[in-house]
C-alpha cells in the first residue's frame, strides 16, 4: 500500500469515526433533553415540545430547534 492510499484510508476512517461519535452523542443528548423536559412538565404543569436537537462536537454546543412551551 502506498503512502497516498494509506493517507486516504486514515482520512476516511477518521471521518467515519466522527460521524459515528456525532450520531451517538446526538442520541444521548436528545434522550437527556426529553428526560429534563418531562421532569419540567411534571413540576410546572406546562407542556413543552421541540422539533430537534443538534450537537456540535467541536464547540460542544447544543442547539434546540422549535422549542414550544404551552400553558394548560
Amino acid at each position: 500500500m502506498n503512502k497516498s492510499t494509506l493517507a486516504v484510508a486514515v482520512v476516511v476512517l477518521a471521518g467515519a469515526g466522527y460521524v459515528g461519535a456525532n450520531y451517538y452523542v446526538n442520541e444521548q443528548v436528545k434522550q437527556e433533553i426529553t428526560k429534563q423536559i418531562s421532569s419540567f412538565e411534571q413540576q410546572s404543569g406546562l407542556t413543552v415540545s421541540f422539533a430537534n436537537s443538534s450537537v456540535d462536537l467541536f464547540s460542544r454546543g447544543v442547539e434546540i430547534t422549535d422549542l414550544t412551551i404551552l400553558t394548560a
